[in-house]
């Protein structure tokens, strides 16, 4: 088998111990794949959350709308000037503010995307994306969030509340709760018994939902 030179001793004591190829493959993927996420500051691999993220924004829009309207691309250029030289946007980037640049969209009709962010480029549709609330939301994947994770979330709440108010702020939380989103993560990998006994259980649920065999 295939394996990190790091993990030479693990692999080497799960088979001491009677673990098949099979099941130390699985367990060093997921080692791998959860360390990955953890130093990314992330809950999941995927962006898995960002379809709940979307909903939980709408339904927060719903009640609150989405701030200031900006009459044109030079008004949201403004905007994003003063969020670019506030402290918390310092901060937010690790102390090394992140220049962005808004850069326009041609008219497009029933887009349905309000704004893209590409790190130090942020793009807002002419039709939907020009406010306050669709710009905080890039600017939330420009300081170091390109995905829709528990990170992408705090900072977002951070730029809504002192932006747009601790008031929508709270609301915004409330909508993410609602979603069941979480706030925070555990830091820990599992041990090769914990993943095991996991992994089995998920199994046993797995086999008792497969329909029985029917006898003619």
């Amino acid at each position: 088998m295939i394996y990190s030179s790091r993990d030479r001793e693990l692999v080497q004591r799960l088979q001491s111990e009677d673990w098949s190829d099979d099941m130390i493959n699985r367990y060093c993927d997921y080692k791998r794949n959860r360390e990955r996420t953890l130093n990314r500051n992330r809950s999941c691999y995927s962006d898995s959350t960002k379809t709940k993220v979307y909903k939980a924004e709408w339904a927060f829009e719903k009640i609150h709308g989405r701030g200031i309207q900006f009459k044109d691309y030079d008004e949201a250029r403004s905007y994003l000037k003063r969020v670019l030289k506030s402290k918390l946007w310092a901060t937010l980037c690790g102390g090394n503010a992140i220049h962005v640049t808004l850069i326009e969209k041609k008219n497009v009709r029933n887009s349905a995307t309000a704004g893209v962010s590409w790190g130090s480029r942020i793009q807002l549709d002419r039709n939907c994306g020009l406010n306050q609330y669709v710009l905080l939301h890039e600017l939330a994947h420009s300081c170091g969030n390109m995905h829709h994770d528990i990170q992408f979330r705090k900072d977002l709440l951070r730029l809504v509340s002192r932006f747009m108010g601790r008031d929508k702020a709270k609301a915004l939380l409330e909508q993410f709760r609602k979603s069941k989103l979480k706030m925070s993560r555990k830091q820990t990998v599992k041990t090769p018994e914990q993943w095991l006994a996991s992994y089995q259980k998920m199994e046993n649920l797995r086999q008792r939902k497969l329909p029985s065999a029917s006898t003619t």
